[in-house]
């Protein structure tokens, strides 16, 4: 959760300290432990430190080598520490005795130089001034943990932690990107580069990016190996070897730190981290921190409320626990907890979260833990077989389907019934009942785009390219990849970032390890997703010994959707209306007003909702917070 900025002008002309500061102010929040400033003939970083761990606390950033040729300012953990300073060691001489995360990556580029990203694993996002090659290098994780926008210019470069961060810096107009609006408004969330405003970019995820005289370019430094495949001959192995992994990624991410919490509700993926976590403080000898739950408490729709499960999980881990009340009318409390300047995505559920966030920080807390990507790496929805079908793929569902029977157990007449036929069915329905009002548009989404602003923002030129594109074999492993690594979720971990760091919290998401995702990836689908069992039966097997197993048997995920219906009908129809009244969406061009309202009234007539109308709405909300 430490921040990062800074300018560097290729002309030669000095940078202005102020300028940097000024930057760097812009995100203050996130300088739980202070700011740096260095400003250094052409040259301006800063880091807004937030020292958790023993190894974050050890460097003073930024960071300048002993000739000064090399500055570096970087948010960074490490993973693979104990390796990087086995492989450095004969140039940590003039170093620190005890090199911190940010010494060994600038001792990484000066041995490796840009190959250095090769050996580094963690989170990260980092920049260094390599003042002998007159050029700026940055690069940013795999995992989209830490993110990192930049503006290039003909003159000079600006990059930081946060887009206000760069609107801060001196002759940096701010002026709305329309591709990027209209793809939020379609809820396609646009390609990873945008941002939503013109000539602020946003390095994508297992980037890198170069700069000097000539321009700048990025080029991707890491993928997953479509060829890779483990193959084990007893599931137990695979069992054994995403434990090791996921224990990893839990202690990674724990440490050694105080204050740390995890958000606690009664499926697997908080769950086994909560258990995993209080598993490891437990063992001999064990340094780890001790850890809190927060577990939503709902009052006023018990159907969402989890704690029949979670509390179980309290108790036998013997954790503190915090309840935090969820009010309905918070959806809609936009005021305090809408959305941030530098984009209109916010989370339906932000208020509950930020007052988590709040009592955390109250409490001293640090660090908090999320399971925001286990439902990707583990969950059993990737079984479906009718694309395969209507693209002629035989060969693929052929493979598919016999490693489900073998498997699962289940006879191949109930397959072709269960997950052809049914499929088929259900999708031609859809079809036949698809509203014509979704076409008026060209197809670019919903009904209330105007036509004529999806064609100006070029909504159709840029569809295809919002999905990854890795070169991943067979239907079920393709649509795994789609799914962990779709911009969706890549903008979900800079929201989550962002917002946490506003309460002065970091944030970790054990299941947002690159080895996972490469063992879930590597692994037969059949194994991830096991066909005929209870949903993540893998994640309740590698916890076998960890959670309890009447835990394990009963964990479950409730979605709370019926807080959001609720919102929408009843507590936060003053809001809503009043949003869609006299609307900035309107006004600009970017979507009948009209149709939008005629939507929100067959939604309080008990009709269903667009999955994008909250889109809309969070437009909006941005619009009048910040373009008003």
């Amino acid at each position: 959760m430490s921040g990062i900025c800074g300018i560097v002008h290729w002309g030669g002309a000095p940078v202005d300290r102020e300028d940097v500061a000024r930057m760097a102010r812009a995100a203050a929040h996130r300088a739980v432990d202070g700011c740096e400033v260095v400003a250094t003939q052409n040259v301006g970083f800063a880091h807004l430190a937030h020292g958790l761990t023993a190894h974050a606390r050890s460097a003073r950033q930024p960071l300048a080598d002993s000739g000064d040729l090399l500055l570096l300012t970087a948010d960074v953990r490490l993973d693979n520490r104990d390796e990087l300073r086995r492989l450095l060691a004969p140039a940590r001489n003039a170093g620190p005795p005890e090199p911190g995360d940010a010494d060994l990556l600038l001792l990484a580029y000066r041995r490796w130089g840009t190959d250095c990203l090769r050996h580094l694993l963690g989170d990260f996002a980092f920049a260094v001034y390599d003042r002998k090659q007159h050029r700026l290098f940055a690069a940013r994780d795999a995992m989209a943990m830490r993110p990192f926008y930049y503006r290039a210019e003909p003159e000079r470069t600006l990059f930081a932690s946060e887009v206000k961060q760069i609107l801060a810096a001196p002759g940096v107009p701010a002026r709305i990107f329309d591709p990027a609006v209209a793809a939020h408004l379609a809820g396609e969330f646009g390609r990873l580069d945008w941002t939503f405003y013109e000539g602020i970019a946003q390095l994508p995820p297992a980037h890198a990016l170069i700069v000097d005289r000539s321009g700048a370019r990025t080029t991707r430094y890491w993928e997953i190996d479509p060829e890779r495949r483990l193959v084990y001959r007893r599931r137990d192995e695979y069992v054994e070897h995403f434990r090791e992994l996921f224990v990893g990624a839990v202690a990674a991410r724990i440490g050694s730190g105080e204050g740390v919490g995890v958000f606690l509700s009664g499926g697997m993926d908080s769950g086994c981290i909560a258990s995993t976590a209080a598993w490891l403080a437990r063992g001999p000898g064990s340094v780890v921190a001790p850890i809190r739950a927060y577990s939503f408490a709902f009052e006023e729709t018990p159907e969402c409320d989890e704690r029949a499960i979670s509390d179980r999980l309290v108790r036998h881990c013997t954790l503190p626990v915090t309840y935090v009340p969820v009010e309905s009318a918070g959806v809609f409390d936009y005021v305090e907890h809408g959305p941030d300047r530098d984009e209109p995505f916010v989370g339906v559920y932000q208020k509950p979260i930020e007052d988590t966030l709040r009592a955390a920080r109250t409490q001293g807390l640090g660090l908090m833990l999320s399971g925001a990507r286990g439902d990707l790496m583990v969950g059993p929805w990737v079984r479906d077989y009718l694309p395969l079908v209507r693209a002629g793929r035989l060969r693929d569902l052929w493979e598919e389907v016999m490693g489900h029977r073998r498997w699962g157990g289940a006879s191949l007449p109930g397959i072709v019934s269960r997950y052809v036929l049914r499929p088929g069915w259900m999708a031609l329905r859809r079809r036949l009942r698809r509203r014509t009002g979704d076409s008026a548009n060209g197809g670019s989404g919903p009904p209330w785009i105007r036509p004529d602003f999806a064609e100006r923002a070029g909504v159709a030129d840029h569809r295809a390219t919002t999905e990854a594109d890795a070169a991943i074999g067979g239907y079920s492993r393709a649509a795994r990849y789609r799914a962990v690594f779709e911009p969706l979720q890549m903008r979900g971990m800079v929201w989550s970032d962002r917002t946490y760091a506003r309460y002065g919290i970091d944030f970790a998401d054990p299941w947002s390890d690159r080895r996972i995702a490469t063992f879930v990836l590597a692994a037969p689908q059949h194994v991830i997703a096991h066909p005929g069992c209870v949903p993540k039966q893998l994640a309740r097997e590698v916890m076998r010994g960890i959670m309890p197993d009447e835990i394990r048997r009963d964990s479950t995920k409730i979605v709370p959707y019926p807080l959001y219906r609720r919102a929408l009908e009843v507590t936060g129809t003053v809001t809503v209306e009043s949003l869609l009244s006299a609307s900035r969406v309107a006004a600009r061009g970017y979507v009948d007003e009209r149709v939008l309202t005629d939507h929100y009234a067959s939604i309080r007539g008990g009709g269903r909702d667009h999955p994008a109308f909250w889109a809309a709405l969070t437009l909006e909300m941005w619009l009048r917070r910040y373009w008003s």
